[in-house]
């Protein structure tokens, strides 16, 4: 639709070459987006040129219905509106006016009302013990749920950062001596030759009459480890890829957390969510706890 003034012929190409003194760039996004507006305001049959600032308002309403635009992002589509009503010597409609403000305010609340996130928190403990459970409970066939289970529990036992878990090599992690140890490298220094070892003892212990979880996950651990190689003999170059799988990344792990929460049936509590970093922040507040 061109925008015409009082439906006078070549009114649509005067606002053009008006429009034409600005940079390029700007008088594009600003003809883009009047365009937008005068078509409004010709399927409701009022004025865009020269517009009202209640027509503005409604617009700003029709934008709300449409869910298309962010309240603070909005100042480009007021800047153009008044800008072609300035070129004209015509009053602009979409100056700071109360009810323009008031009406802007409101839209931002109820947009941040809509989409304020949840807050992370830590994954309790109960959670990590459901994942075992269920582990337990599924069949060798069962790979790719055991991988996830296996991988969670593991990462929230030694505190581990997301990217470490899934960046942990097949060559890396190992069970002997009734230990699982884990070869890390620390965060930006993967290239360094000297990296450090956590051991985890898998002897059964208890703690305040809690039995230890290790060695429930360390024969996890075997288990999936032992399924995946009898898929295939060539090793994988990650401890949680499977064969034929591109390597692992940090959204897989939250992939991982989402999947097994769903199937485990276990909610954050109203406000918060779990997320990848909620395995970590796990065994740093349990650390933290007991000193």
């Amino acid at each position: 639709m061109a925008t015409r003034l009082g439906g006078i012929r070549g009114s649509a190409t005067a606002i053009r070459l008006l429009q034409s003194g600005l940079a390029a760039s700007t008088a594009q996004g600003y003809g883009n987006l009047f365009a937008r507006f005068a078509e409004f305001c010709d399927e409701e049959g009022v004025s865009a040129l020269p517009a009202t600032t209640a027509t503005v308002i409604s617009y700003i309403g029709h934008l709300a219905d449409l869910g298309t635009w962010a309240a603070s992002s909005m100042q480009p589509i007021f800047s153009a509106i008044n800008d072609a009503h300035r070129s004209l010597e015509l009053p602009p409609p979409a100056c700071d006016s109360f009810f323009l403000k008031r009406v802007r305010t409101g839209l931002g609340r109820v947009q941040a009302a809509v989409t304020t996130t949840d807050a992370r928190t830590p994954l309790p403990a109960e959670a990590v013990l459901a994942f075992i459970d269920a582990a337990e409970a599924l069949p060798d066939a069962e790979l790719r749920h055991l991988r996830e289970y296996a991988a969670l529990a593991l990462t929230a036992l030694f505190a581990g950062r997301q990217d470490s878990s899934v960046h942990l090599r097949s060559g890396d992690i190992g069970i002997e001596n009734l230990e699982l140890w884990l070869r890390l490298s620390e965060k930006g220094k993967r290239q360094q030759s000297v990296r450090r070892i956590v051991r985890l003892p898998l002897s059964p212990s208890s703690a305040d009459g809690h039995a230890s979880a290790l060695p429930r996950v360390g024969a996890l651990l075997a288990r999936y480890f032992a399924a995946r190689a009898r898929i295939s003999p060539q090793l994988p170059e990650f401890a949680f890829q499977l064969p034929g799988e591109q390597r692992p990344t940090t959204a897989c792990m939250e992939r991982w957390l989402d999947h097994a929460l769903t199937r485990c049936r276990i909610r954050p509590p109203p406000g918060f969510a779990y997320l990848g970093h909620s395995l970590r922040s796990l065994g740093a507040s349990a650390m933290a706890a007991i000193g």
